[in-house]
């Protein structure tokens, strides 16, 4: 059914338990998803128009940590392979997030996609690998400003090469 409100925090945690009963498996990775929709309007994607909800909604960072601290304990997930297009945007929930994992010992290895611009603060990038990120998809698009601003990308070629640098810096794949 439809749920009640539009808050991702009251949906339930996907069971991934009961995928792994019915086919017999063990997953040591799993998918996970916090978000919908996209503050932003580049000029190639339809993404924030996919759920008919031009409102960009979140998972609280504190529900996130409670889900993957539930699926590393009661399943022995090892990864998790986040689907959000932008999972380090708010940067405050990003933070809180990453913080928390660490506060919680919820040892996971996990991947995420980014846009470059988000990436640009090295000590942030070293807070997500030291949460347990290993490997961040960057947004970069284009290494051409002109073809960025066309794109309607609202970041720059300087955002692309310090957020590579910070991620190498950190670590990160």
């Amino acid at each position: 059914g439809v749920p009640a409100s539009r808050s991702l925090d009251d949906l339930e945690r996907p069971d991934w338990a009961l995928v792994a009963r019915r086919r017999g498996a063990r997953y040591r990775m799993i998918h996970y998803e916090s978000v919908r929709g996209c503050p932003y309007r580049c000029a190639f994607c339809n993404y924030p128009y996919l759920f008919d909800d031009t409102k960009f909604r979140t998972r609280s960072a504190e529900r996130m940590v409670d889900d993957w601290a539930h699926y590393v304990e009661t399943m022995g997930v090892e990864y998790i392979t986040c689907l959000d297009s932008l999972f380090t945007m708010p940067r405050a929930r990003l933070v809180a997030f990453c913080e928390a994992l660490l506060a919680r010992g919820v040892r996971v290895k996990w991947i995420c996609y980014a846009r470059a611009d988000d990436l640009c603060d090295p000590a942030v990038v070293a807070l997500m690998r030291a949460a347990g990120c290993i490997q961040v998809q960057v947004g970069i698009e284009s290494g051409d400003q002109g073809q960025l601003d066309r794109m309607n990308k609202r970041t720059t070629v300087r955002d692309n090469v310090r957020a590579l640098a910070a991620c190498r810096s950190a670590g990160l794949t």
